[in-house]
């Protein structure tokens, strides 16, 4: 019932000019951060939605006042729909930059210890037995060290870019799914670009 009823705002939304869908999607997401912020403002979707949403989404001039007044709980309702909605991509996105972070803070110790390991020569390090069998090891795949240090030179600069690539696209109306879902999306994209 309530992804139904989400698509059918999205649905609604997206007749919306560019200029309105964008100016939309920029106060979304600052209410977005606003409700996230709720322990310290006390402002709920549910709050931020009975504010925003009469400004948001009125009726015409000349429609019935009457029947604007009945209008107002749907049109708050819209409103804290599509803030909690966004607040759930919002948490999912910053997840995902949460666990990017965790893998760039293990690659780049791992680079850091290969690193420290290349500049030590075996009299400056203290040996014990079972290090001595690492270090004749780590001498014979001397060759795959530097395959290694460049792998995660890679895999650190990618996680750079995957991370501003969702930082960027943090105030997005529009749902990121899967990479077969979006395949399979793309020739509808025009008309569930807000889906």
């Amino acid at each position: 019932m309530k992804q139904e009823q989400l698509a059918a705002i999205y649905a609604v939304l997206e007749h919306l000019p560019e200029a309105n869908h964008n100016s939309l999607e920029r106060l979304i997401f600052h209410l977005v951060k606003v409700a996230l912020l709720e322990d310290v403002n006390r402002m709920s979707p549910g709050a931020l939605a009975i504010i925003f949403a009469p400004c948001l989404l009125r009726c015409p001039d000349n429609s019935d006042p009457l029947t604007s007044m009945k209008d107002v709980l749907k049109i708050t309702t819209c409103v804290e729909m599509l803030i909690k909605e966004q607040m759930r991509k919002y948490k999912v996105k910053m997840e995902e930059i949460s666990q990017l972070e965790a893998a760039e803070s293990i690659a780049f110790r791992r680079l850091s210890l290969l690193r420290q390991n290349a500049n030590k020569s075996p009299k400056t390090r203290d040996i014990q037995e079972e290090e001595l069998e690492v270090l004749l090891e780590e001498e014979a795949a001397g060759g795959d060290e530097d395959r290694e240090k460049e792998i995660l030179i890679e895999r650190i600069q990618s996680i750079k870019e995957e991370k501003q690539d969702i930082t960027y696209r943090l105030p997005e109306l529009d749902p990121r799914g899967s990479d077969e879902e979006n395949l399979d999306s793309e020739t509808s994209a025009s008309t569930e670009s807000l889906l």
